[in-house]
């Protein structure tokens, strides 16, 4: 069945890695960022989150500037969401058209849409390694090295912040055992 908004997409899509991405990203970043100065601005601090974590997600599937444009994109979506879900007015949820089955077909709709269209930069790269495939081999090698190493770095980052912002206790590593 189709997803009625993106955030409902994004629980049945990839199961394994959104609840992944959601205990050891999301939430953990949430949570450091809380104790930051955003905790004042918590629409802003959702969205840089989001966006931070979704950026991450693009990068899991690939380095390429592609993948990280889907990422930023569906990062975008899920802020864009959180903030009406956040900023709708009560009535709206109340309100009885609202809940009706062309609602809920335009809601299908709309979201399908969205992430449909998440997927052109994938049509654009495809279209550009067509008109050139000799060339874009040379250039795939050097930037599939670049890729790897910024990768290798923002994972590396990734894992030092989740661990500092988690509260991790690192005597155990001192620990014989």
């Amino acid at each position: 069945m189709l997803s009625v908004n993106i955030t409902q997409f994004w629980e049945r899509w990839h199961i394994s890695l959104s609840q992944w991405i959601r205990d050891y990203v999301f939430l953990p970043l949430g949570r450091a960022l809380y104790g930051t100065r955003l905790r004042t601005r918590p629409v802003l601090l959702a969205l840089i989150t989001f966006e931070t974590t979704f950026l991450l997600v693009g990068a899991w599937h690939g380095m390429g500037i592609n993948f990280l444009v889907w990422g930023a994109y569906h990062g975008l979506l899920l802020g864009g969401h959180h903030l009406y879900a956040r900023r709708a007015p009560a009535w709206l949820a109340e309100w009885p058209p609202a809940h009706s089955w062309l609602a809920t077909l335009a809601s299908r709709a709309l979201t399908f849409g969205l992430v449909t269209l998440g997927w052109v930069p994938f049509v654009f790269d495809a279209a550009a390694k067509r008109a050139n495939p000799e060339a874009a081999g040379r250039r795939r090698t050097m930037r599939k090295l670049a890729e790897d190493a910024i990768l290798g770095v923002a994972l590396a980052i990734l894992i030092a912040l989740l661990v500092l912002s988690s509260g991790f206790d690192s005597t155990f590593l001192y620990r014989g055992f």
